[in-house]
């Protein structure tokens, strides 16, 4: 019977933990359809047209994050995302590759 509760106590605890394992899942997928198809190359041309059309979105694009962003690639997608002093999560997972 100890062991039974034993067993609960440690699937409640594992299920509390957070887990990248779904981004991962989803920006590996994301990558691959990205690059399966022709929306890269569809992609790539309207962002060319936009940063030709408007100044200030080639120079957003150029200039990255701002202040208080880190800017990370993960599995092909580019995020960015906001500073923070915590030490876990799935913001730190996806800082550390």
């Amino acid at each position: 019977m100890q062991e039974k509760a034993l067993h609960e106590r440690l699937h409640k605890a594992r299920r509390a933990l957070p887990s990248d394992e779904p981004l991962r899942h989803v920006f590996r997928a994301r990558h691959q359809a990205l690059l399966a198809n022709r929306m890269v190359e569809d992609a790539r041309r309207i962002d060319a047209a936009w940063a030709e059309a408007c100044p200030a979105y080639a120079e957003a694009r150029r200039a990255g994050g701002v202040g208080n962003v880190d800017i990370v690639e993960s599995h092909g997608l580019t995020l960015a995302l906001p500073r923070q002093t915590a030490t876990g999560g799935f913001g730190a997972r996806l800082r550390e590759g």
